[in-house]
């Protein structure tokens, strides 16, 4: 995960196997680690993984592959409330950083209990970034419209105008984002922000996850003074190194996320647009899994 950027795209259904291959990132079921949670471990203490705002237990939603070239083996495990208003907000989430202690260890995961919620288990395909689409890419524009035409596809209108769009040129719409004191021309920074992420998701609109130790996160408005100003993310915890942004949940998995489990109600906001996990740059090792980072953005 160390060069470019890595797509991930809801697959299918996960089989029993899948759930246990600790190489295979994935949506929903039951986490999944290197090793069984030792019986002392906090993680198996009643309140650790509840939500900091409403205080009822998160979600499972998801564990990822993301090895690197220090860490071939990784997995980060993301939980997060659901419940309407408590997800725009850092408390309301909770990602753990697991790294392999050697290359002896199996491939196939351990499942330990933890008192978390969870969805039903669909596998994801990564795949690397594709270049950006030109408007003359006929291909492209017909695998576009398949996925609109899909059962996956998410209805939104600013999705749907995408292919008409004549965005700006990225980097261009990147330096505006040093921002100014000017209503007009933070509206115009705003907008500027916004097409960006439009513009990088057109490459794959299918895509509900990110994956990248290099690029910038893509924020849907301007990202929060904390991030901007420095003071975001802090210090690893555990050894002092910085962190950096690692892996992004699109707005898109929220709309997945109600088509394929309707039995989960999606009523209300559940109050985040995107969420960006920060993890440690010198991927320390520890006998537990490492807590990690979370900016949220709230729904714009």
């Amino acid at each position: 995960m160390d060069a470019g950027v890595v797509l991930g795209d809801v697959w299918q259904p996960a089989s029993e196997e899948d759930q246990l291959n600790l190489e295979c990132s994935r949506l929903g079921g039951e986490p999944t680690w290197f090793r069984p949670l030792s019986q002392m471990s906090p993680l198996r203490r009643r309140g650790t993984l509840n939500c900091g705002y409403c205080t009822q237990r998160t979600t499972f939603i998801g564990q990822f592959s993301a090895g690197s070239a220090t860490a071939p083996r990784r997995l980060l495990h993301v939980f997060g409330c659901q419940n309407p208003g408590c997800g725009f907000g850092r408390q309301a989430w909770l990602v753990l950083r697991s790294t392999a202690g050697s290359s002896a260890d199996a491939l196939r995961g351990a499942r330990s209990p933890v008192a978390a919620d969870s969805w039903p288990c669909f596998t994801l395909w990564m795949y690397t970034e594709p270049e950006e689409r030109h408007k003359s890419d006929a291909h492209e524009l017909e695998l576009l419209e398949r996925y609109r035409a899909s059962e996956f596809a998410v209805d939104e209108p600013w999705l749907a105008e995408l292919s008409a769009r004549d965005w700006r040129d990225e980097d261009v719409a990147a330096d505006s984002e040093s921002g100014s004191d000017d209503g007009e021309a933070d509206e115009t920074q705003q907008s500027a922000v916004f097409q960006r992420f439009t513009r990088r998701l057109d490459r794959s609109p299918s895509q509900v996850v990110r994956l990248s130790r290099v690029c910038k996160p893509l924020w849907l408005a301007k990202p929060p003074p904390q991030v901007t100003e420095g003071a975001w993310p802090p210090d690893c915890e555990l050894c002092g190194a910085p962190r950096r942004p690692e892996l992004q949940l699109l707005p898109t998995l929220l709309h997945l996320t109600c088509k394929l489990c309707p039995e989960r109600a999606c009523d209300g906001d559940v109050g985040w647009s995107t969420v960006v996990v920060y993890t440690c740059s010198r991927d320390c090792i520890s006998e537990e899994p490492c807590r990690e980072f979370v900016v949220v953005q709230p729904s714009v």
